[in-house]
């Protein structure tokens, strides 16, 4: 179940931070690079919440389980990406 989403442009492709919470209580997070030909099926798809994988949209950038990335992923996120996780 995703538990929350937020975009973020970069130049002509967007940046998704995706939330997803698993039963029990797990909850995972992941930073995906959309392809912009394929944004409007991963829009689609979210809403709709069917299972799908990510990295049929784009490249997955960061992944890990918990709230928010460690420092350094932040810090990888925003060197090479101009990506402030903090927003």
């Amino acid at each position: 179940m995703i538990s929350e989403i937020v975009i973020r442009k970069l130049k002509t492709r967007l940046i998704y931070s995706v939330r997803f919470t698993f039963p029990p209580a797990q909850k995972a997070y992941y930073y995906i690079l959309v392809d912009a030909l394929k944004e409007r099926l991963f829009l689609q798809d979210i809403k709709s919440k069917v299972h799908f994988n990510l990295k049929d949209y784009g490249t997955i950038l960061a992944s890990g389980y918990g709230n928010h990335p460690p420092a350094a992923t932040q810090k990888m996120l925003k060197e090479k990406y101009d990506y402030d996780t903090l927003m």
